[in-house]
């Protein structure tokens, strides 16, 4: 036996020493790359991983996995190099790792790869399928609901998207939302995407909502393909212990839409719309509603609010009519611009604001409102009216429109013969005269007093809180809220002379005048001033039912 074991030594030896010439020629001389799989039988979507080792300091680019993408589902490789010396043996390593999972059942191959003239192996994948698996359907849900299929040049349809995840959407991957398109309209997103969390059959989910506003610009047939969903879910099976990525690709809805061509016989601005609605609301100067089916009367200066509400469905703002409403020349107009908003359904509603204030009196019509529009809904066309309102204007109470009159009664003059009396009336004339000087300086003293005393008790007195409102009125040259703040005031100040009635009577009646032009006249800046005076004069006078002997 040991003869045997002597005899095959030598060769035993021999085969070693050449083994390890071998390797360490590889090791020193040779390229080496070696691929791995964490295993090579999976279910379908389930993510296995794959690992590729090369001895040298490669580049990441040296390998190209876009060959995968058919059969397998790929993450982002992962890419390493590292250098170990051993007993003065330089080893370097470059190594991949990518998560594949199989997106076809059978068997699949993952192919060599050349890296820096080496070459790897391929390696065969059986895949099955799980039938515990979920569904895209499962996971993620889509909506899309169409307002209307049939249309008419300048008409609008509402197209209403929802995405429902059910999964975490933190384990999403590449999600996108595909936009819907249309050849041959035009179509935009309506607002901002809206994502919140609900509940839906006991289940956290989270939703997406989008809207889409779709204009027709021509007759004819047209396919509108909805939004669709791209994108995978990593999905872990807690008893099995595995993780898949399962396709959530959800194919879209498609509607056929019908745009029928403007009819011959339509008369008017084209206007097509399935619903028109318009409304008005008639404010009076205290914003208390004006009842229509009546005449109103109103005073020369005083504010009329007209509302007018216009909702048309299925037409963004700038499709909807400019509402030219003719109105007396006696009225002044204030138009304030149009405001868009929107209802809960989603529809434009635009609101205009108009003030009319009557400079005349007598008796007047308001006009009302019609728009003509296609009822694309019972295909006819039809017309939406306001009524006007008719008005009575009388000259504005509370104001003393009396003029001062002061009658010039001339004085009885007498005329005394003074004969010569000797030297008593010089003597009666100079105590007359120093009797004259001392009441004089008494009543002067007094006057200064009660001035000090007044002025006083006026610095104490502010303005009130209407005078100054009317004063800022008056600065920003806001003729309504003026005329309003003025007639306000005067209620509030009813002892008026018919000096200071007729001071504010004149102003009331040149007020809007006066701010008609972009820069008030020096004549106008003047009457404001003195106004100003005296409404504060008016203010700041005691109360008639004060006793007058306070002072003393």
């Amino acid at each position: 036996m040991q003869s045997i074991l002597s005899r095959y030594s030598s060769i035993i030896s021999l085969l070693t020493l050449l083994s390890v010439s071998t390797v360490s020629f590889v090791a020193n001389g040779a390229t080496t790359a070696l691929t791995s799989v964490s295993t090579n039988q999976v279910a379908k979507n389930e993510v296995f991983q794959l690992r590729i080792v090369v001895n040298e300091k490669v580049s990441q680019d040296e390998i190209d996995f876009s060959i995968l993408e058919n059969d397998f589902y790929m993450s982002r490789p992962s890419f390493g190099t590292s250098i170990n010396i051993i007993n003065g043996d330089r080893n370097n390593r470059s190594e991949w790792n990518v998560s594949l999972a199989a997106q076809k059942l059978g068997t699949l191959t993952i192919p060599s790869f050349s890296i820096a003239g080496a070459t790897t192996q391929p390696i065969q994948i059986e895949v099955s399928m799980d039938n515990d698996q979920p569904q895209a359907s499962d996971l993620v849900e889509l909506r899309s609901r169409l307002s209307t299929t049939s249309l008419y040049p300048k008409e609008s349809a509402r197209l209403d998207f929802r995405l429902i995840i059910k999964a975490d959407p933190r384990r999403l991957q590449n999600a996108q939302i595909v936009q819907p398109k249309i050849d041959g309209m035009k179509i935009e997103l309506d607002g901002e995407p809206n994502q919140y969390q609900t509940i839906k059959d006991g289940i956290e989910v989270t939703v997406v909502d989008q809207r889409y506003r779709i204009d027709a610009i021509q007759s004819g047939e047209f396919t509108l393909i909805a939004p669709a969903f791209t994108g995978t879910v990593i999905h872990g099976d807690t008893r099995r212990g595995t993780t898949t990525m399962i396709n959530a690709d959800t194919a879209p809805e498609q509607f056929t839409l019908t745009v029928h061509p403007k009819p011959e016989n339509y008369s008017g601005a084209w206007l097509p719309t399935k619903q028109l609605q318009i409304e008005q609301q008639w404010l009076n100067q205290d914003g208390q509603l004006v009842n229509e089916d009546t005449p109103h009367a109103m005073q020369v200066g005083d504010a009329l609010t007209r509302m007018i509400t216009l909702k048309i469905d299925g037409l963004n703002p700038n499709q909807y009519p400019n509402l030219t409403i003719d109105y007396p020349e006696t009225f002044r107009v204030y138009e304030e611009k149009p405001q868009f908003t929107h209802d809960q359904n989603g529809n434009t509603v635009m609101t205009l604001k108009q003030v009319l204030i009557p400079q005349q009196t007598g008796e007047h019509e308001l006009s009302g409102v019609s728009i003509n529009w296609w009822d694309s809904k019972n295909k006819k066309q039809t017309a939406s009216t306001l009524n006007g309102l008719a008005i009575s204007v009388s000259e504005a109470t509370g104001v003393n429109n009396s003029q001062v009159i002061t009658p010039q009664v001339p004085l009885p003059q007498t005329v005394n013969t003074v004969y010569d009396s000797g030297i008593w009336p010089y003597l009666t004339a100079l105590f007359a005269t120093l009797w004259l000087v001392s009441m004089a300086f008494i009543i002067r003293n007094r006057s200064v007093r009660g001035n000090n005393t007044d002025d006083d008790s006026n610095s104490t007195v502010g303005d009130s809180s209407t005078l100054e409102r009317f004063k800022a009125a008056l600065k920003t040259e806001d003729v309504i809220k003026s005329q309003f703040l003025l007639t306000q005031w005067l209620g509030e100040h009813t002892d008026l002379s018919d000096e200071e009635s007729q001071v504010i009577n004149q102003f009331k009646q040149k007020l809007s005048s006066a701010y008609s032009a972009q820069c008030p006249s020096p004549s106008a800046i003047e009457s404001n001033n003195k106004l100003l005076k005296m409404m504060k004069r008016v203010e700041r006078r005691k109360p008639s039912n004060q006793c007058p002997l306070g002072k003393l």
